[in-house]
């Protein structure tokens, strides 16, 4: 009983001992596994999928406006006021209140007025009556005129326009060309080309010499270096009142208009009545048209009336009418085709 107890004590210390070994091995296995090399990259895990790249989202191109077609435009002239200068200017009042009116709805661009703005240079109150009558316009709808014989004088006579010269006329400063390089000796003749309508105005104004070679070149010059662009020409007296030139239109046909390729319309007064004139140039190619409107001989049924041209730059046409605000009506002769018409290819 005492030798098996004996035995019994001795197999409990091995097994303590053998215990205590493996207990000693294990911690050595984890200390050696916690060391850690410094350097070194580790290897990467291949089993993971990489992320995939974000494809950017492209920016839409801007949908191109389109090009908006040229809108039809309207210039309203009127001719020889003088008689409002020193009569009633109820009728030129009515003239300038329409043009107001109609501005955005008929797409006014300008106002022309081909010259006699008044019947006397000398007399102050003349002008000034008429200026007032203008003085709206100004800033709204822009105003050209050119200088006709009673602007410089009382009669047609050389010796009487270069006895007054051009001082009244330049004092009231009535024309909104002000440019020193749109004009020629101050404003006696001036040019303004019309950007957005690709359109050139020309203003000749009554000569105080009979020949001029100074104004005939700057003409060429200005004609030629706009010599891409139609030419609408603004001067006084072309035309005699039975359709045919007058010794001063024969001049300007002469000097300009038959030298110039772009030179397509004219517009004047001076001579009393309705006249139109066509002539071609180049063997056909141009037709060029001048019109003379004057209905001063005419002081009660000829009140407010003025003409209204409207450009259609698509067609390249140009519609005429003529229209009184003052009486309300279209045509001072009833249903003539002298005052409403249209011409054709004119631009």
């Amino acid at each position: 009983m005492t030798k098996r107890v004996l035995i019994n004590g001795m197999l409990t210390v091995l097994c303590a001992c053998l215990l205590a070994c493996g207990a000693h091995t294990d911690d050595t296995t984890v200390e050696a596994q916690d060391v850690t090399p410094v350097s070194g990259t580790p290897e990467p895990d291949k089993s993971a999928s990489p992320e995939p790249t974000a494809v950017p989202t492209p920016t839409p191109e801007p949908t191109p406006e389109p090009t908006p077609e040229p809108k039809p435009f309207t210039m309203l002239w009127i001719a020889d006021t003088q008689n409002y200068a020193y009569m009633s200017d109820e009728g030129l009042k009515s003239i300038v209140d329409y043009a107001l009116d109609a501005k955005d709805e008929l797409n006014i661009i300008a106002v022309l007025h081909s010259g006699d703005v008044v019947e006397n240079n000398a007399k102050d109150s003349e002008w000034e009556k008429i200026k007032k009558d203008f003085e709206p316009l100004r800033g709204n709808i822009p105003f050209y005129c050119v200088c006709g014989n009673h602007d410089l004088g009382h009669r047609t006579g050389i010796s009487t326009v270069r006895t007054h010269g051009y001082g009244q006329y330049f004092k009231y400063d009535l024309c909104d060309v002000r440019a020193e390089e749109q004009r020629y000796n101050n404003g006696e003749c001036w040019y303004q080309f019309l950007e957005e309508q690709q359109l050139l105005l020309v203003g000749i104004g009554w000569p105080l010499e009979e020949e001029d070679p100074a104004r005939l070149e700057w003409l060429d010059r200005v004609l030629d270096a706009y010599a891409a662009y139609p030419a609408l020409i603004l001067t006084h007296n072309y035309l005699y009142n039975n359709g045919l030139l007058s010794t001063g239109g024969m001049k300007l046909e002469r000097e300009v208009v038959s030298r110039h390729a772009n030179v397509r319309l004219l517009l004047c007064g001076h001579h009393k009545g309705i006249r139109r004139l066509q002539q071609t140039y180049e063997d056909g190619s141009r037709t060029f048209t001048a019109v003379m409107y004057n209905l001063q001989l005419d002081k009660t049924n000829g009140t407010g009336y003025c003409t209204l041209l409207t450009f259609d730059p698509i067609a390249r046409s140009v519609s005429f009418t003529s229209y009184s605000p003052y009486f309300d009506d279209y045509n001072y002769l009833s249903k003539s085709d002298r005052e409403t018409f249209v011409l054709e290819n004119a631009f």
